[in-house]
């Protein structure tokens, strides 16, 4: 399996680490070179939010989208079936090798495989398929933070493409949230335990020194979204009168479809 990881040329650094990290599990990285948010001028950065259906972004956020964007070129116009995606500050598992060698094991019909945890609570349910190599393959329902490490069809590579070119998000809200109406139409996985984390992610002690995410700063957009407006009059109440009826549904929905919060885990 082809194994993308994205990565600022200027950054050896973070590249020989990313290098070592995966020949230690026989894995080799091919680089796609990282769109640089320093080189973004402010008319570059206007203009692609101009373009965009999408909420005002910053130049790094920009730079990791437009970075993603390549790895789903070269996937759409490769011969692979499936390629993986990383970003250059993951810590891979120790059994990843087992997962990343060939693609074999990936249901027939997959569009992505999420194979990172960001350690946020997620909506799962478990489809009828036997474990993988102590792993289980979960279907998911729900946003899961983080876009450091999927796998990703050629199919899905080239539709993801194609729609991106109006559509300018955060890289992992545009993969893996509901909110838009592809995700709704992607048959997608998520691997438990998660076979990669971002360092970020990871206990002070085990982190691997001064690496961040591949945009050049910590990746916590999620934790910086722009407060709404409060809810008031006549919306409000309606609201209110609806709030335990869409408990109810949703909570039937879940039984219904064997849906549960979890945290994906991580072990190294």
């Amino acid at each position: 399996m082809r194994l993308l990881v994205i990565n600022l040329e200027r950054s050896s650094d973070r590249r020989k680490w990313i290098t070592d990290s995966f020949a230690r599990q026989a894995l080799v990285p091919e680089f796609v070179p990282a769109i640089d948010a320093n080189a973004m001028t402010p008319g570059d950065i206007e203009a692609w939010n101009e373009a965009s259906d999408g909420p005002p972004m910053m130049a790094a956020e920009i730079a990791v989208f437009k970075s993603h964007r390549e790895c789903w070129r070269a996937a759409a116009s490769g011969d692979d079936d499936y390629v993986g995606v990383f970003e250059d500050d993951v810590h891979l598992s120790g059994d990843a090798h087992l997962f990343l060698k060939d693609y074999s094991w990936i249901p027939d019909g997959a569009d992505i495989v999420k194979i990172e945890t960001f350690r946020n609570s997620v909506l799962c349910s478990r489809p009828p398929l036997q474990p993988v190599h102590g792993h289980h393959l979960l279907r998911l329902h729900s946003l899961h933070w983080g876009a450091a490490g999927y796998i990703i069809s050629k199919s899905c590579a080239a539709r993801l493409l194609e729609l991106s070119k109006t559509r300018l998000y955060a890289a992992d809200e545009f993969l893996f949230s509901p909110t838009f109406s592809i995700f709704r139409d992607l048959d997608l996985y998520q691997v438990s335990p998660a076979l990669c984390i971002q360092d970020m992610q990871l206990e002070e002690s085990n982190r691997a020194g001064n690496l961040q995410s591949v945009k050049g700063v910590r990746d916590d957009h999620h934790l910086m979204q722009q407060p709404q407006a409060p809810v008031r009059g006549w919306k409000k109440v309606r609201r209110e009168i609806e709030r335990p009826f869409r408990k109810l549904a949703s909570s039937v929905d879940r039984k219904i479809k064997g849906k549960f919060n979890t945290v994906i885990a991580f072990e190294a």
